[in-house]
């Protein structure tokens, strides 16, 4: 009988069983350990949506005065700020982590991802990693062993192979860098598999593919630091959806990133961005897991834009909450890259937001059908009580 080669240590074995459970003891066992989080654990974790009635846009008369609005949001975003201390302290424990990585011998580190880095970080916001590298180039193995265990396993075996793998050794860095196995946990049940830390000090997403999602945090970042409106306004926003409990893809209601999608869409429409994908137009287009993630990063070009739009930060909020009040959510898509994109007749969901570089993926799609109604609800009473002089943080209570 032939005998079957370790992709990782070339032990030999003659049962299929016997290398199976050769991988789980000595290539996997340091995530082996780590609690995997269920679903309805995940759910008692995150505030209940809670359901909010139609509300009537009649005899609505947008304030005069927003000095006093813009006054308070500016306050409420400097308060919710990353401190730069803490930015510090996550840049040296994730340099700490990829020098365990590196003495392991793999290509490639994690690399941050999402808001941590794309200039809409808070005093609340997770720290988003992902490996930079596919996992098939992570390790260095012959083309004949990964040919050999093709053909045994397929594509999908040899990646999900190494991805474990992969998980293991970040677990090992992890455990090595000081966290205890009680901070970490695992779902093995996202969209892609997810290990978790909570510790406290630090709290980690730590993905082995998303490199996507490292270059939507490079289009965020550049759309920020366009306007110091664009993160002011969309720090504001991210703390109205999470106090009023739209901000969580677990209760099947949007995720933050989307909210930040809304902003910049909003901001677009306003001329206080351009659409830096729309006027990308270079060769050659930069490519990311066959998904097209050009965009114009050279700010300079747009010049003569800055300034058109003289709108404060507390007259945008307002102008928001009209903008998606009155939107047509049943015939249009949200889209930064496409403007007055028509809602594809496959989203069949009300809310329809366009992911920039995934053209076919739908942020909306996370959202319940009894929650739509409250999403677009919550816009049109958050766009009434302002115009009704109510305060922004009253707005956002969640009671």
């Amino acid at each position: 009988m032939a005998s079957i080669e370790c992709l990782f240590c070339q032990s030999d074995f003659e049962v299929a069983l016997d290398l199976k459970q050769h991988i789980r003891e000595m290539h996997h066992s340091h995530i082996s350990r780590v609690h995997d989080l269920s679903k309805e654990e995940s759910l008692s974790r995150v505030k209940p949506v809670q359901p909010c009635p139609p509300v009537s846009l009649t005899d609505i008369i947008p304030p005069a005065d927003t000095d006093a609005l813009t006054v308070e949001v500016l306050d409420l975003v400097e308060e919710l700020r990353q401190p730069q201390d803490k930015v510090m302290a996550w840049k040296r424990k994730l340099e700490q982590l990829n020098v365990c990585l590196g003495s392991e011998g793999l290509q490639g580190h994690l690399e941050p991802f999402g808001s941590c880095c794309n200039g809409f970080s808070t005093v609340s916001s997770d720290l988003d990693l992902c490996f930079s590298l596919p996992v098939t180039q992570a390790f260095t193995i012959s083309e004949s062993r990964k040919k050999g265990y093709l053909e045994r396993r397929g594509p999908d075996g040899l990646q999900e192979e190494l991805q474990m793998r992969l998980l293991d050794l970040i677990t090992k860095a992890l455990l090595t860098s000081g966290f205890t196995l009680e901070d970490l946990h695992s779902k093995f049940g996202a969209r892609t598999p997810i290990l978790c830390v909570e510790s406290s000090d630090f709290i980690m997403d730590i993905v082995t593919r998303n490199q996507v999602g490292i270059e939507n945090s490079r289009l965020l970042r550049t759309y920020s630091d366009f306007d110091p409106r664009v993160s002011q306004l969309g720090i504001a926003i991210k703390y109205w959806a999470k106090r009023r409990g739209l901000s969580n893809a677990v209760r099947r209601v949007l995720c933050s990133y989307a909210f930040i999608l809304l902003v910049i869409r909003f901001l677009q429409e306003e001329l206080v961005v351009p659409n830096l994908q729309q006027d990308y137009h270079d060769l050659p287009r930069r490519m990311c897991a066959s998904h097209d993630c050009s965009f114009e990063d050279n700010l300079e070009l747009y010049k003569e834009m800055r300034g058109q739009n003289h709108s404060s930060v507390g007259d945008l909020l307002v102008r928001f909450f009209r903008f998606y009040s009155l939107f047509d959510w049943r015939r249009q898509a949200v889209s930064i890259a496409m403007l007055h994109e028509s809602k594809p007749a496959e989203w069949r969901g009300l809310i329809a937001i366009s992911d920039p570089f995934e053209a076919k993926r739908n942020l909306g799609d996370t959202v319940s059908f009894e929650n739509e109604e409250t999403i677009v609800n919550e816009f049109r009473r958050a766009y009434r009580l302002l115009c009704e002089g109510m305060c922004f943080r009253e707005v956002c209570n969640d009671s």
